[in-house]
């Protein structure tokens, strides 16, 4: 009776292994990512084109990606207690101000509280769009791993630079280059 209970639980564990082995194969086989449930997702590489995405912003309106599309795109990752984020908001809000003609400048947050992002936002006087991202759903879906973390795209929404840590004026200046913006 002993080896009976033994086998009918390595059959049960055997049972569960195969079920999940062939529900991952079925997955990979119809394109769809079985882990987050997302059909031939992109991934957000260089060279690659950006993942679409919409968002709203702290003031209510929605903005599009593909929508800024004949733009170069900033996107910059970003939260309220990250200190080095607290020290580029400001050197991309210069930037921004330089050249608002030729770029977009989306800073999106890192899913906190609209009214923590508000008082932050207007200590630090940024104009560029900030977005909100409840659920962290599109830092999941750019595979954000650490703040800050910034993506220059170019005119056709192709990622040219992943930036991750702080900014420097230099960096960004030659990055804004790369995607066709500056002197």
């Amino acid at each position: 009776m002993f080896s009976n209970r033994r086998f009918v639980r390595n059959l049960g564990g055997v049972l569960i292994l195969v079920g999940l082995g062939i529900t991952i194969i079925a997955g990979l086989a119809s394109g769809t990512d079985v882990f987050t449930n997302v059909k031939n997702r992109e991934d957000p590489v260089v060279g690659a084109m950006a993942p679409d995405f919409s968002l709203m912003t702290l003031s209510g309106e929605e903005i599009g990606l593909v929508d800024l599309r004949g733009k170069p795109v900033v996107i910059n990752f970003w939260a309220t207690w990250c200190a080095p984020c607290v020290i580029e908001m400001p050197i991309l809000q210069k930037y921004y101000e330089i050249y608002k003609d030729e770029i977009e400048v989306l800073a999106i947050n890192a899913d906190e509280p609209p009214v923590q992002v508000q008082k932050f936002i207007e200590g630090i006087e940024v104009t560029f769009p900030i977005l909100l991202d409840p659920g962290a759903v599109l830092q999941d879906l750019y595979r954000i791993r650490g703040y800050p973390t910034t993506f220059f795209l170019d005119t056709k929404g192709i990622i040219r630079i992943q930036h991750i840590g702080l900014l420097k004026e230099e960096q960004i200046e030659g990055y804004l280059l790369e995607v066709g913006v500056g002197r």
